[in-house]
């Protein structure tokens, strides 16, 4: 809960790693918080962050991070423009979302119109 308190009195969310970390949760949880992330190529990361929610750093290096921000915050209309891309990312991650994905395949594939009708499916 301290995380989320201090990411919503940030501004960006800095994450230069080198280290593959499967998916970092924190970066998911700076974007549902709506910072741009300035982060690197490794992972999953290209896809969360993709062009819209930050920047993507070649190396991590404190000029290239540096100048990241600086890119970040020269342009309101494009800070504004991550902001909004970051949370509308996190919110493809959100339990609603899995929910409803995974009840549309389940729907699909046993032909059926309701997850309540699936109490009358056999086997269920």
């Amino acid at each position: 809960l301290k995380v989320v308190e201090a990411m919503k009195r940030s501004h960006v969310f800095c994450f230069p790693t080198e280290a593959s970390e499967g998916f970092p949760k924190v970066v998911l949880e700076a974007l549902a918080c709506g910072l741009p992330v300035v982060t690197t190529r490794v992972s999953v990361l290209p896809h969360l962050i993709g062009e819209e929610c930050g920047i993507l750093l070649g190396k991590p290096t404190e000029e290239n991070l540096a100048e990241a921000v600086k890119v970040i915050f020269s342009d309101a209309k494009k800070y504004e423009l991550m902001s909004a891309a970051a949370v509308a990312k996190a919110q493809q991650y959100s339990l609603e979302n899995w929910r409803e994905s995974i009840g549309e395949t389940l729907r699909r594939s046993w032909k059926v119109d309701s997850l309540s009708s699936l109490e009358d499916h056999e086997g269920f």
